[in-house]
C-alpha cells in the first residue's frame, strides 16, 4: 500500500462513485493534511478550494459541478505523486 492510496481512494469515490457529501470532502481534506506536512502551491490551492465545497453550493460556496474539475486534477496529481513515491 502506497501512502497516497487513502487520498486517491477518497477522490475516486468522490469523482466516480457519487460519494460527494460534505463529510467526504472533509475526509479528503483530513487525508491530505495527514499526508503532506508542507503543501506545495497546487495542494494548498486544492485545500483552499475544498474548504469552500458544498454539494449544493450556496453563498460563497462551490457546488459539485464546479468543484469536480478540481477534484479530477487533484486525482491526477496524487496519482502522479504515488508513482514517484
Amino acid at each position: 500500500m502506497n501512502k497516497f492510496d487513502p487520498v486517491i481512494k477518497l477522490l475516486n469515490a468522490f469523482i466516480f462513485d457519487g460519494v460527494n457529501s460534505t463529510n467526504q470532502s472533509k475526509a479528503i481534506e483530513s487525508a491530505v493534511d495527514d499526508l503532506i506536512d508542507e503543501p506545495d502551491s497546487f495542494v494548498d490551492g486544492f485545500l483552499d478550494d475544498l474548504s469552500f465545497y458544498s454539494p449544493m453550493g450556496g453563498d460563497h460556496l462551490m457546488n459539485y459541478e464546479n468543484f469536480l474539475p478540481k477534484a479530477k486534477r487533484a486525482l491526477k496529481y496524487f496519482e502522479a505523486m504515488s508513482k514517484n513515491a
